[in-house]
């Protein structure tokens, strides 16, 4: 057995598995639930449809509500291997309120104002924010900045 790979309309992805779910259709949508109770999706925008045995109704699950298109690759349509997703599905309850970073590691930020500067990670803040410890002219201060332009030092 096999899985497409589907794009959805943006933060439209919980209302495109509830359809397809209602109209018959095998969907999968691995999330992440963060250690501050926000649940954010593991791959924003994409949900996985079994491929279901005989001819496949690509219309149905591209006019559902909440479905963009298949995910392609020239005209093919991207096809997963079941083995894939059941691994992604395996590792999904080990992500669940995983942080990147530990409490006092040294970190680098990537861009920004504070580009290349070393910093301490403290905590997790919100949703992709985090608070780090910089030594910024003879003084501790906190900031708090983008997850994603912090990385390990």
């Amino acid at each position: 057995m096999s899985w497409f790979l589907v794009r959805t309309k943006p933060r439209q992805e919980r209302r495109a598995k509830l359809n397809l779910d209602q109209q018959g259709f095998t969907s999968y949508f691995p999330e992440l639930n963060r250690d501050n109770g926000s649940i954010e999706a593991l791959f924003p925008g994409y949900i996985f449809v079994e491929n279901i045995p005989g001819p496949t109704p690509f219309d149905r699950v591209r006019s559902t509500f909440g479905v963009l298109n298949y995910v392609r690759f020239g005209e093919r349509i991207a096809l997963l291997d079941s083995e894939l997703v059941e691994s992604i599905r395996n590792r999904d309850v080990s992500l669940a309120n995983k942080n990147i970073f530990e409490p006092s590691q040294k970190v680098r930020i990537t861009s920004g104002a504070f580009k290349d500067i070393e910093a301490i990670y403290l905590c997790r803040k919100a949703k992709d924010r985090v608070i780090l410890l910089l030594n910024f002219l003879g003084a501790r201060q906190e900031i708090e900045l983008s997850e994603s332009i912090v990385k390990s030092a």
